[in-house]
C-alpha cells in the first residue's frame, strides 16, 4: 500500500535565537513511499537541538543529522522542530 509522507516543518524563535534547517532528503512535499519507515537527512546548527515528532535527533559535530521514522499507511506527517 501507499503511504504518503507530508513534512510540516516548524521552525521554533526564542528572542533572538533562529534556527537553520535545511532537509536534503526528502526533498519533495508530499511524497509516496511504499515501505515501512523513511528517513530525513539534512543540517543545521551544530549548536541546536532537534526534534522529530518529540523524538530527539543527534546532531553531529558539523550540524549534519539523519534519522530514521517509521511509517503508517495513509497520511503521515512530522513535526520537525
Amino acid at each position: 500500500m501507499k503511504k504518503i509522507l507530508i513534512l510540516t516543518l516548524i521552525f521554533m524563535c526564542n528572542c533572538a535565537i533562529v534556527k537553520a534547517l535545511e532537509i536534503v532528503y526528502p526533498k519533495q512535499n508530499p511524497v509516496t513511499i511504499n515501505s515501512e519507515s523513511t528517513f530525513f537527512i539534512g543540517s543545521t546548527k551544530p549548536t541546536d537541538t532537534l526534534t522529530i515528532n518529540g523524538t530527539a535527533v543527534q546532531v553531529h559535530a558539523n550540524g549534519a543529522f539523519s534519522q530514521a521514522v517509521p511509517l503508517v499507511e495513509g497520511e503521515n506527517h512530522f513535526k520537525i522542530i
